[in-house]
Parts: C-alpha cells; structure tokens; sequence
C-alpha cells in the first residue's frame, strides 16, 4: 500500500527556513508547476501524489503516476541577480536531488544538464522556469523523482524502490529531499560558483563522453570536455572546435569509467 501524502508528515521530518516554509500538497493535479504559476510566497512548494499533464524540457510529457515524488519549489531573485540565478539554480538543484539519492545509499550521478541516473538509467529530471513578478524574477524548480512508481516511459529507467529493493516512506522522503534543496541553495549563495561547478563536474556522468547534444536550432556530437562555471557543457568536436553548449538534450554514446 503505498503512503499517502500528508502536509503534517511532511512537516514533521522538515528542518529548511525556506524551502518549503509553505506547502501546498495535492493527491492529485495536473501540473505542479503550472499551479506553482499562481503563488507569490518565495520557498513555497507545491507536492502531488500524481500529476496528469506532468512536463518535461522541450514540453515532454513526463509520466507522473502514484508513488513518485512530484514537487514545484518557487523562489523570487532580485531583478538585477537574474542572469546569475539560472546557472545557478541549473547547478544547485541536480546536486541536492542527486545527493538525496545518494544519501538513501543510491549511486547516483548527473547527466547534463539536469537529469539524475543511476547506471545510465533515468531515476528523476528538473524543469526550472522563470518570469518577471512585479520588480523581481519569480523561479520555478519542477523536480520529478522516480520513488515507489512503477516505471511505464520509452527511455532506460529506474526507480528507489528498484534500487534499493524496498518502498520508501513518501512524506519521509519529500522532506528529506526539500532539506537538501535548502542546504545546496544556502551553499549556492555562499560559496563562489566555482567551487560549485568543481562538486557537479565530480558527480556528472557526462564528462568524458562522446555524446550527441540537441539544442533547438542544431544537432552536435563530440567529446563532454568540461562544464562551464554557468554551467554550460564544453563540446569537443571532431574538428577540434571547442563548442560552448548552453541547454539542450544530451545522449551518451558510450560508457566512461564513472564510478565516484
């Protein structure tokens, strides 16, 4: 039987000031992120049992069915610290969710930019937005994590509850994740992005890889040579040009000797 969430349990295990300093907890929605559109409280965060019209970059559908952990998180940035905010967050956030897993004994890694695999399949992904609100930036963080769910996508996935050959306690494991979510975003704004960037680059799964990058106007393939202190991937390509690579869609074509 899986758990079902409860705002006062979720409570219960939360140790964050901002992150998650109000809750809005549905058994079932369409889509956190677009309800989290409609909230103004910076550190609020929206958690769904289901979602029916979960998404994914490029407007991909993501499936959202009982037993995963669904969550928007929203916070405002002054309007000035808007360019350094989104490679920010593109940093922060894959570290937290990727260290939650791994804190619950999975070896998890980073595939660029902001998916979370184990052993090249796909266990959760993050969808960060932004828009303007009144004279500050308004950021939504969709962060989606394969839990108890039974895995039904077209892609090598995975799930905890595969990993580790048990359930986990849903609103136990929400909370552990938002306290992650609040430590990496304290470290972020703390510490030089570079030091950042180094403990990404440390559990990115992509670097050393060929792989082929799709962005929205072109296809490149090369060598993962190096992220970016904004956390852009550095492609090597075969005619030793070294490509800047903002955002876009990362395929691996073979196996490195990743195994931090």
């Amino acid at each position: 039987m899986p758990s079902k969430l409860a705002e006062n349990e979720i409570k219960r295990h939360l140790k964050a000031e901002l992150i998650g300093r109000k809750l809005y907890v549905f058994d079932e929605i369409d889509s956190t992120n677009n309800f989290a559109r409609q909230i103004n409280e910076s550190g609020a965060a929206v958690i769904a049992g289901k979602q029916r019209r979960g998404r994914g970059r490029f407007s991909r559908r993501w499936e959202s069915p009982e037993g995963g952990i669904y969550m928007s998180i929203v916070i405002f940035e002054e309007h000035e610290k808007e360019q350094s905010s989104l490679p920010r967050y593109a940093i922060f956030l894959p570290l937290a969710c990727c260290n939650f897993l791994r804190k619950l004994g999975i070896n998890a890694s980073i595939k660029w930019p902001n998916d979370i695999v184990v052993s090249e399949r796909k266990i959760g992904g993050i969808l960060i937005e932004a828009e303007s609100f009144e004279e500050k930036m308004k950021l939504i963080a969709g962060i989606g994590i394969n839990a108890n769910a039974s895995i039904s996508v077209d892609i090598p996935a995975t799930c905890i509850k595969e990993e580790l050959g048990r359930e986990v306690e849903l609103n136990k494991a929400i909370a552990d994740l938002l306290n992650e979510i609040e430590k990496y975003y304290k470290k972020s704004k703390r510490e030089n992005a570079e030091e950042l960037v180094e403990e990404y680059k440390n559990l990115c799964s992509t670097l050393g890889r060929a792989v082929i990058v799709r962005t929205v106007n072109e296809t490149l393939s090369g060598i993962a040579e190096d992220i970016s202190v904004n956390g852009e991937l550095l492609l090597r390509m075969h005619n030793n040009e070294l490509r800047k690579i903002i955002s876009g869609e990362c395929l691996h074509l073979y196996a490195n000797n990743f195994n931090k």
